[in-house]
């Protein structure tokens, strides 16, 4: 294989390439939280989200969001939620 050929092969792979989905999360409460974020198959992680700050992260496959709001949130793709700390909704 030529460089040629490479750099075109390389250059189409980069086209068809799919993004990675981002979802953002937002604090608009006035008090800093733990978010807790679940992939299928691993580990619980978390992360610190001040308060009127975002946090964004990666959730390809979808994950679930925990916090100090009762139950889990399904999120999935590029979805941006808001939350208080003591709910969360699927933001704008």
């Amino acid at each position: 294989m030529n460089y040629r050929t490479l750099a075109l092969a390389i250059s189409a792979t980069a086209l068809f390439t799919v993004p990675a989905a981002a979802v953002t999360v937002t604090n608009t409460g006035k008090t800093d939280m733990k978010l807790g974020i679940s992939h299928v198959g691993s580990p619980l992680q978390t992360k610190d989200l001040a308060a009127g700050k975002s946090v964004t992260f990666d959730c390809n496959d979808g994950c679930g969001l925990s916090g100090p709001w009762q139950g889990v949130e399904w999120a999935k793709g590029d979805a941006k939620f808001e939350t208080d700390g003591k709910t969360i909704s699927s933001g704008t």
